[in-house]
């Protein structure tokens, strides 16, 4: 029997957020507009709000404060994405902590970004989930990256390497 493709990333996303076991219990989920498509690829907005989520907030957006419950942030690991992360911390924390998933493993630019900003104690965890992929169906998936085409299959593009690099980093 095998499982299917949607189903392994549901999982994941979710153990993701089950790993959190606030004190009170509830709390809230934070994700980028990239990180929201991989989700809606494989998750329905039920099976996240059953998992003891108050509420799912875009990160780009105005959010309220909730100071009382601990965020899990699902990112991808871009310069933007982290550094929201980082403002929502500088004009006094929105959340009683913050635990961080990325997509897949930001390079080690970023990750001193985090480490150097957010302290250790509002900073509760920090996991690579390997998920910057959109399940299409049972075992077809999707980067949702059109120029990979033509930079991997043009004779004259010189992009073919650094394409692959990028590829293998989002699954691996």
């Amino acid at each position: 029997m095998t499982i299917a493709l949607h189903e392994i990333l549901k999982i994941r996303i979710l153990d993701a957020i089950r790993s959190v076991q606030p004190p009170g219990g509830w709390k809230v989920v934070v994700v980028d507009e990239a990180s929201l498509k991989i989700i809606e690829s494989a998750c329905k907005m039920f099976d996240i709000l059953e998992e003891k989520v108050t509420l799912v907030e875009n990160l780009e957006k105005p959010r309220q404060a909730y100071q009382s419950l601990d965020a899990v942030y699902i990112i991808t690991p871009t310069y933007e994405s982290i550094n929201k992360v980082i403002e929502d911390r500088k004009n006094g924390p929105l959340y009683a902590g913050v635990h961080l998933f990325f997509t897949s493993r930001p390079d080690d630019r970023l990750l001193h970004m985090v480490d150097s900003s957010l302290p250790k104690e509002y900073m509760r965890q920090r996991h690579d989930l390997f998920i910057e992929f959109h399940a299409k169906e049972a075992h077809v998936y999707s980067f949702e990256s059109p120029s990979s085409f033509f930079k991997l299959y043009s004779p004259a593009d010189t992009e073919f390497d650094n394409e692959l690099r990028i590829i293998a980093k989002k699954v691996i």
